[in-house]
């Protein structure tokens, strides 16, 4: 009886099955290559409708985001373990039945984080956007002057802008600089947190298996 061989192939092996699609070490800048290799491979995320502050996030902007997600997963964790087959022999080479078992994990885990961290990054890019930004006031006055004799009168109201000599209204608004730049931008670097970097974070669990952890 043959002995059963436990075969591991990495995160980067996997995606090369469809090597059109499947990026590169360090030249992970292709438009939507994570949704494209899924489509190529009658795979789907759901993502679709999910909601920041009751308004639906633009697909455009959520395409960008898991491809921003990917490009981060994929940097840190190439070279990692990500499936394994048990077999008689140790030479094997992967198919795309192979491909959808393995990718399928990751597919779980990003359905299940997708409602999580879309609305957080897209709120967050806003946020941030407004932190740059100067501190705006507005003012808005208005007067008038009635030189008009004041005598009673029935039914005349002497107050109204018919009897007024003269009248006007000012508007203005100021921009202050809360803190130098140099200070906001410190504070920044020292405050915010990158949510992608968060996010991809949950995706080490599919990287760390009893190989990797047994040297």
């Amino acid at each position: 009886m043959l002995a059963k061989y436990k075969v591991w192939f990495t995160f980067k092996e996997v995606l090369d099955v469809y090597p059109a699609y499947a990026p590169t070490p360090n030249a992970t800048n292709e438009t939507n290559w994570f949704l494209s290799m899924l489509s190529n491979a009658s795979l789907t995320l759901r993502y679709a409708g999910i909601k920041s502050n009751g308004a639906t996030i633009k697909e455009a902007d959520v395409k960008k985001y898991i491809n921003d997600l990917c490009n981060v997963v994929f940097d840190r964790q190439h070279d990692n373990y990500f499936y394994f087959k048990e077999m008689d022999v140790i030479n094997y080479t992967l198919t795309t039945d192979d491909f959808k078992k393995a990718i399928n994990k990751f597919i779980n885990v990003m359905n299940l984080t997708l409602p999580k961290y879309l609305p957080m990054i897209f709120e967050a890019e806003n946020l941030y956007q407004e932190s740059l930004k100067k501190l705006e006031s507005e003012s808005d006055n208005f007067s008038r002057f009635n030189d008009t004799p004041q005598e009673e009168q029935d039914e005349v109201d002497f107050n109204t802008d018919d009897y007024a000599t003269n009248m006007s209204r000012g508007k203005s608004v100021s921009k202050v600089d809360s803190g130098s730049p140099v200070d906001r931008m410190d504070a920044l670097r020292t405050k915010w947190k990158s949510i992608i970097l968060e996010w991809s974070n949950n995706f080490d669990m599919l990287f760390i298996d009893d190989y990797q952890l047994g040297g």
